[in-house]
């Protein structure tokens, strides 16, 4: 026999909706999927359809989108229907808030009720913290060897530094990769993905943070001709980012990127402090803004924001 409902607790829906699929793929018959949303508190609507009875032979999976903002009430009131098996239907209830150091959400209120406990003993739970480290590192290695594509450790590590954090902008970058019928990918491949990577943006930041050769700097400023708006904004995008990933280093958060990169940027957040990180941060955010406001020659405002992190790195 099938499960009789599943509690899914993950905040992106594109994972969810991929474990629905799979797992409907294995039940017996035709099965056909039904949205109900819990922020609209659209309940009835949902117990109606937990009731009801396929007249045309085929099911109903029933999938209650972010379940957690309905009320007490919904989920006293959902044990008397869970305490029946309706062999027409299945539903799926779906809490998406976002989880907090790789730990779900507060849940107190579900752990005393007996579904949620016969969830737990039969297996009938999802639970996936979202597009973490291991989850992007797994999904891009299915990708690769479901399309016959070698990727080596060099992109990979990229990809997973640049991909977006949830699953269905990572499937759209992913196609992107996909129309370039390649049995290979490399480093200049994921342009479709990043115009930067035309730029050698990485090396740049690797070279502006002592990762790298100093000299590395200023010839990939000069040599790639970074002087458009088109070139420039995506590239303070990814200064954004690093700024990003070195506060959450410093604070002792989790972040993306492979173990021999994290342990050196680690060292790196702790040289530069808060303060320092805040001031990387503001460079980048006024070199917009000035980008934006005004008709300076944007290469000159560019090689200001490269020269004033790097000055920055040099009196650490």
């Amino acid at each position: 026999m099938r499960p009789g409902y599943f509690i899914c607790i993950c905040p992106d829906f594109e994972i969810i909706s991929d474990f629905i699929n799979n797992l409907l793929k294995n039940f017996p018959g035709n099965w056909e999927k039904k949205l109900i949303w819990g922020d609209e508190d659209q309940s009835d609507i949902f117990f109606k359809f937990l009731t009801s009875s396929s007249l045309i032979n085929t099911k109903q999976a029933i999938i209650l989108r972010y379940a957690e903002k309905l009320p007490e009430q919904f989920w006293n009131k959902l044990s008397k229907f869970l305490n029946r098996f309706n062999p027409d239907v299945c539903p799926f209830i779906c809490i998406e808030a976002e989880w907090n150091k790789g730990k779900p959400p507060n849940i107190e209120f579900l752990k005393n009720k007996k579904y949620f406990r016969f969830a737990q003993k039969k297996g009938w739970m999802f639970l996936c913290p979202g597009v973490d480290e291991q989850f992007l590192t797994e999904y891009i290695n299915k990708w690769s060897k479901k399309n016959k594509i070698k990727i080596s450790y060099e992109v990979m590590s990229h990809l997973r530094e640049v991909l977006p954090k949830d699953l269905s902008s990572i499937k759209n970058e992913l196609k992107k990769l996909e129309t370039l019928n390649k049995d290979v990918i490399t480093v200049e491949d994921l342009n479709v993905i990043s115009p930067s990577f035309e730029y050698n943006v990485f090396d740049l930041i690797n070279s502006i943070e002592g990762m790298a050769p100093q000299d590395k700097v200023w010839d990939i400023i000069l040599n790639k001709e970074i002087n458009s708006y088109e070139s420039i904004f995506p590239i303070l995008g990814l200064f954004k980012r690093e700024a990003k990933i070195l506060w959450n280093l410093f604070q002792g958060e989790s972040v993306y990127l492979p173990n021999w990169v994290k342990t050196k940027k680690i060292k790196i957040a702790e040289k530069l402090g808060a303060k320092k990180i805040i001031e990387i941060y503001n460079i980048v955010l006024e070199a917009e803004l000035r980008l934006k406001t005004s008709n300076i020659n944007p290469a000159i405002v560019f090689e200001n924001v490269v020269a004033s992190i790097q000055n920055i790195f040099k009196n650490l």
